[in-house]
């Protein structure tokens, strides 16, 4: 009798094992050769011994949890590629900008080079020429790439951003020179904001037409001292030109009036305002 119960009672359990396991399938249960859940048989002769089903259960709970997680998988991977795109287009950004810096400080030794520019007395002389118009020593493209670099520096050593503002943190350390430093023109704010539109303007083709564009003859005009606010720069810059070009040579041009030498006085006065003869273009 009580083996009759207890077999009975094993066929019960087994009936009722494989009701789940058949519900489980229907409910979305997956094979899994990695996950074990070990489950007791017992068999008709009362021996029982455990067995390991392959598989897992897999609930709309486990869905909505894995879902979750897929998702801030995906989110992460997409900051960590915002994160590295950032980093190559900084770097991108500052290599660019080293070669920038590069590209115009050899530009600028090459006119230095080029026009013997590297003590004062090769940029006395150029000037000298340049006001005596001796096209075939001094070209005009390259007193305009001078200009261009001479008002450069001047903005770079101080410290004139894009907007002709000048930045309050300045750099002591451009020139150690006491004479040139000494002697370094103080731009009104109207001037600097001249400075940067001609840099910002010609910044592509590195060179200010001065000699060929009125529009830029006239802003190159601003940036001269004026007579009744600053008497004595306003003389100073016209007495080295007689000094270069001589008194009488600037007498007859004066009163003559071609648009040519206009030009080049007032190029040849804005370098000397901005100290091309005692500092170059470096």
């Amino acid at each position: 009798m009580v083996t009759d119960c207890w077999h009975g009672f094993s066929l019960l359990l087994l009936l009722l094992q494989i009701i789940v396991l058949s519900l489980g399938h229907a409910n979305g249960f997956l094979a899994s050769s990695n996950s074990r859940i070990p489950n007791t048989h017992f068999s008709l002769n009362g021996d029982h011994h455990q067995h390991h089903h392959h598989v897992i259960f897999w609930s709309p709970f486990t869905t909505i949890t894995l879902s979750y997680r897929t998702q801030q998988k995906q989110k992460q991977q997409q900051q960590q590629q915002q994160q590295q795109q950032q980093q190559q287009l900084a770097v991108a950004l500052a290599a660019n900008s080293g070669d920038d810096n590069a590209d115009n400080d050899d530009d600028d030794n090459d006119l230095v080079k080029k026009f013997r520019l590297e003590d004062r007395f090769g940029r006395w002389k150029f000037l000298q020429e340049f006001l005596d118009d001796f096209e075939n020593n001094v070209p005009d493209q390259g007193v305009e790439q001078i200009l261009f670099a001479l008002l450069d520096r001047y903005a770079e050593q101080n410290n004139i951003n894009n907007n002709g503002e000048t930045n309050n943190d300045t750099d002591d350390n451009h020139n150690n020179d006491d004479e040139s430093e000494g002697s370094r023109r103080t731009a009104t704010p109207i001037q600097k904001e001249v400075v940067q539109l001609l840099l910002n303007t010609h910044r592509s083709s590195q060179r200010i037409p001065a000699l060929t564009d009125s529009t830029v003859f006239d802003q190159l005009e601003q940036l001269l001292p004026n007579v009744q606010e600053d008497e004595d720069a306003f003389k100073g810059g016209w007495d080295t030109v007689l000094e270069l070009h001589g008194a009488e040579s600037v007498k007859v041009n004066e009163h003559t009036g071609t648009a040519r030498w206009k030009a080049i006085q007032v190029v040849a006065r804005v370098m000397i305002q901005y100290d091309f003869l005692l500092d170059g273009i470096q």
